[in-house]
This record gives structure tokens, sequence and C-alpha cells, in this order.
């Protein structure tokens, strides 16, 4: 499978495991997908140029979404860098002002909660942090 990343904005690099290249994280819409570079292994004999690690080829592995974190970075105008979680639970944006802005993923909800307008059951709820530094 082949992907075009081109027309997709960079959103941040991360470090998911020490064993493995640092991955990225492209806006898809208004969604962060995080994509993980995976070296493919040689299995040809004839291509020693392959033996460098600048030359291996690599493939892309899809390992997870952040729903709707596209539109949330965009909405950070003075962020000065993001990052998430090795085991992606959460993500984070620092800004200029010294603020934290803290994502975590959906959990299941143990109790009954519904929406108030539809009144759907609702499984999951997704929160959000915001966390200040006073400097004097």
């Amino acid at each position: 499978m082949q992907v075009n990343t081109s027309s997709n904005q960079w959103l941040f690099n991360t470090l998911l495991s020490t064993d493995k290249l640092p991955a990225m994280c492209l806006r898809h819409d208004v969604d962060g997908f995080v994509w993980q570079p995976v070296e493919i292994p040689n299995t040809s004999e004839t291509s020693p140029a392959l033996e460098t690690p600048a030359c291996r080829p690599i493939s892309w592995q899809h390992v997870g979404t952040f729903n709707a974190f596209g539109y949330v970075q965009a909405s950070k105008q003075q962020r000065k860098f993001s990052v998430c979680a090795p085991d992606m639970s959460f993500v984070a944006v620092a800004d200029c002002t010294r603020h934290l802005y803290v994502y975590h993923r959906p959990k299941p909800v143990e109790t009954s909660l519904h929406n108030r307008k539809t009144g759907q059951k609702v499984g999951a709820v997704a929160r959000q942090q915001v966390h200040f530094t006073y400097i004097p």
C-alpha cells in the first residue's frame, strides 16, 4: 500500500519505543494519524547497497489516531511543541504563554451516561486538562 503524505500537515514527531525509529503524526482532515516507520528486511542477495542504514527500504504503518487533534492544534496559534505518550494514551500541546493542554483519549464510562439532546447512550468520554505555570 502506498500513502501520499504531500498534502498532509506535519503535527509532531514522537518516540513510541526505544527500539524503533521515531514515529510522526500527520493531519488527515481533522484527525491526527500516527505513522510508524518499519524497516523492511533485505531478502535480496544482489543488492549490497541496501546494507547501509540510510538506504534500507521503509514501510509506514498506521499505529494510532488522535480524533480531532488536527482541529485542536490548529486552534493553538502560539504553540511551541506537541508530544504524545509512548502508549498514545494522551497528547500534550505546550504554548508560549505557559499553558500545557493535555488531551486524553476516550475511556469507557462505568455509569449510565446519555446525550442530553439526542438521548443516545454515551460509551466513552475524552478528557481535556489545562495546566498553567506561574513564573514570578
